[in-house]
């Protein structure tokens, strides 16, 4: 499975696939279970995966700041939501957020 160091919703592999890349190519890899056939027969390093996962990540966030939602589910740890007074029981909190359709909250 290709790695980067940027982390994206969509798998690498996924892209790959999408896109009729080999995925053994897309994952460095090149011999006699995975021969080079003609079309796109790149090899893809490190580098080439890692700008790959940047352009995929800013996609994203540039879907999600057009839609106010992101396109597959994220988790998101930099919102800091602050609450004034809600009843112990959290019946009809109100919250704002950033970001709509919210699954779940952290503490």
């Amino acid at each position: 499975m290709a790695r980067a160091e940027t982390l994206t919703l969509l798998p690498i592999d996924r892209y790959f696939t999408i896109m009729h890349v080999p995925v053994c190519h897309g994952n460095q890899v090149d011999g006699a279970k995975a021969p080079m056939s003609g079309g796109c027969d790149d090899i893809w390093d490190q580098s080439d995966r890692e700008d790959l996962a940047w352009a995929i990540a800013r996609a994203e966030e540039l879907i999600a700041e057009q839609l106010g939602t992101w396109p597959a589910p994220k988790w998101i740890t930099s919102e800091d939501i602050w609450l004034g007074k809600v009843r112990p029981d959290w019946w009809n909190a109100e919250l704002k957020t950033k970001w709509s359709k919210v699954k779940a909250f952290g503490t």
